[in-house]
């Protein structure tokens, strides 16, 4: 069974998707911020498929949590996941990025899609200012 972590810092969006995803055949650990994503990635080395992180976090933000996951771990699959669609965001994670609100159709569609996808990793991106 393969385990995401489910990082946002809303419990009731963390839990509405971990249901989905549990529901989808997964096992789910949970994270409210990018610190304690960061923990629970290096709890658990070698057993995390797949991240599902919020980009806009307080504190650690989802990108530097990310960067900082994949320093840690050069082969892990982060999407990202906003209600906050920035042009930056979007252009930044284009196939990695799940647009907030999105559906349990929507959901398994992107999940399965990084996961089958071999040459999917993380790549770090920088914060850039992009023109509108």
């Amino acid at each position: 069974m393969s385990r995401v972590l489910v990082v946002d810092n809303e419990i009731t969006v963390r839990d509405v998707v971990s249901k989905m995803l549990i529901i989808l055949g997964f096992e789910v650990i949970q994270a409210g911020d990018g610190v304690e994503a960061l923990h629970r990635y290096k709890e658990s080395p070698g057993n995390i498929s797949l991240v599902i992180m919020d980009s806009h976090l307080p504190g650690m933000g989802g990108l530097e949590a990310a960067n900082r996951i994949n320093h840690f771990d050069p082969f892990a699959k982060v999407i990202f996941s906003s209600g906050w669609e920035d042009q930056h965001t979007v252009r930044a994670f284009q196939n990695a990025f799940l647009p907030k609100p999105y559906t349990m159709a929507e959901l398994k569609d992107a999940v399965q899609r990084v996961l089958a996808d071999k040459s999917h990793k993380y790549q770090p991106a920088k914060l850039v200012s992009l023109p509108e």
